[in-house]
């Protein structure tokens, strides 16, 4: 089970994901991004975090996330690089060979898209993303049965602050998607 609430700005938030049960946290490293921190703040979650729950720096470029890259899991990004540690985010199937892959379509605006065919293919390494909601997750889990999921709008109700009871009930369909 990999289940990621990306977008975590807060202690609080971060805090939640681990009660709840959530295998994973992205901190955005975008600085066009409502939901990016700083690399002082980045650095301060995720040594919270560590050992605790999968620590990943989400960027577009390897650029946004190298200098904190030390201090996560993983790096989240769009361009191809040799790091270990890589999740490749992809909108099309993939052309090269990597360990993970996160698929969102709507490049972080949160738009549920049908998800292709070729999905299929790699289920054993893609993380789905965009549009995912606890109204939506069962569904979608139990139609795809992917590595994992990545949520992050879809379980806020304000912009950028997370919403713990709308965590809790996505947590609560995912993990009943799998039994």
């Amino acid at each position: 089970m990999f289940v990621k609430v990306c977008g975590i700005t807060t202690k609080k938030d971060l805090d939640s994901a681990l009660e709840l049960g959530f295998t994973a946290i992205g901190i955005v490293m975008y600085p066009k991004s409502k939901r990016f921190i700083g690399i002082k703040e980045s650095i301060i979650l995720s040594e919270h975090a560590k050992g605790f729950i999968k620590r990943v720096a989400v960027g577009i470029r390897y650029e946004d996330v190298k200098e904190v890259e030390k201090y996560f899991d993983y790096i989240q990004i769009s361009e191809p690089v040799t790091n270990k540690n890589l999740i490749l985010s992809v909108e099309e199937k993939p052309t090269i060979e990597n360990d993970l892959y996160i698929f969102d379509k709507s490049k972080g605006k949160g738009l549920l898209v049908e998800f292709p065919d070729w999905i299929n293919e790699y289920r054993d390494k893609i993380i789905l993303a965009g549009g995912l909601n606890p109204e939506n997750i069962y569904e979608i889990s139990v139609k795809y049965k992917t590595f994992g999921v990545d949520v992050s709008s879809g379980v806020e109700s304000t912009p950028g602050i997370k919403d713990y009871h709308l965590m809790k009930r996505f947590i609560t369909e995912y993990k009943r998607s799998l039994t």
